[in-house]
């Protein structure tokens, strides 16, 4: 199976050809884009070594097994009260990847090989090689086509990620878990996760999209998010299995 995007593999070709995308990676190389981020990982958050969560290691090195990802990957977690996870850009030939405090105490071993699988799926993929929010966030103007193009892959690269975290966690309901957990902040056995319910959500959105008059302003929202939201997220990824 290719766990790639088709669009994220297309988009990214033609970014890395564009001379703008191009000229302003180089300059941002140059300026030591993304140094210095072990050294605040180190400073700001908990190095989990094998001694210390064995069992979180395993899960992430199967998860590095199946995608074919080698190198040395440090783990990384932080008191934070929302889930969140990710995969910092490769340093010095180290992998990085951090995690929530309440991501790694609420999800369920299947549910954290389908996180950990999302993120080394970036290092699979290598989405770091276009600094999308660094490019974005800079001094000099983007064209505003060329923005959107970055924005749209970025979405798509969350797809691919995606892939790889349902490859990893062997099938589409504990990567439906795991993005309802995201998606909501719940926790617990008092809501019963269905993911035809999580999936009817899609077909709604796309009503209201056709029945109301959104304004422009409205639409610019999903114009430049990051994600897809996660019902769609959760329907591209029952469309691979």
């Amino acid at each position: 199976m290719d766990l790639q995007a088709a669009g994220d593999r297309d988009l990214r070709e033609r970014l890395l050809a564009d001379a703008t995308v191009t000229s302003a990676i180089e300059r941002l190389n140059k300026k030591g884009l993304g140094e210095g981020a072990r050294r605040h990982l180190l400073a700001t958050a908990t190095r989990l070594t094998e001694a210390m969560a064995p069992d979180v290691h395993a899960i992430i090195d199967g998860c590095r097994q199946t995608l074919g990802v080698d190198g040395t990957l440090e783990i990384y977690v932080y008191p934070e009260p929302r889930f969140n996870a990710a995969a910092v850009k490769p340093e010095k030939g180290r992998l990085l990847m951090m995690v929530s405090s309440s991501l790694l105490e609420a999800f369920e071993p299947d549910e954290l090989r389908f996180v950990a699988g999302h993120e080394v799926g970036h290092f699979l993929f290598d989405h770091h090689a276009i600094p999308t929010g660094a490019l974005l966030g800079g001094k000099a103007r983007l064209p505003p086509q060329l923005a959107l193009r970055l924005f749209a892959w970025q979405r798509y690269a969350e797809i691919s990620a995606d892939r790889a975290g349902l490859a990893c966690a062997g099938g589409l309901e504990p990567a439906a878990r795991g993005l309802f957990k995201l998606a909501s902040g719940l926790k617990g056995d008092r809501i019963k996760i269905l993911i035809e319910g999580f999936l009817a959500q899609v077909g709604d959105l796309r009503r209201e999209a056709e029945t109301l008059d959104v304004d422009v302003q409205a639409r610019r929202g999903d114009w430049f998010a990051t994600h897809p939201f996660s019902p769609l997220r959760l329907k591209a990824a029952e469309l691979c299995v």
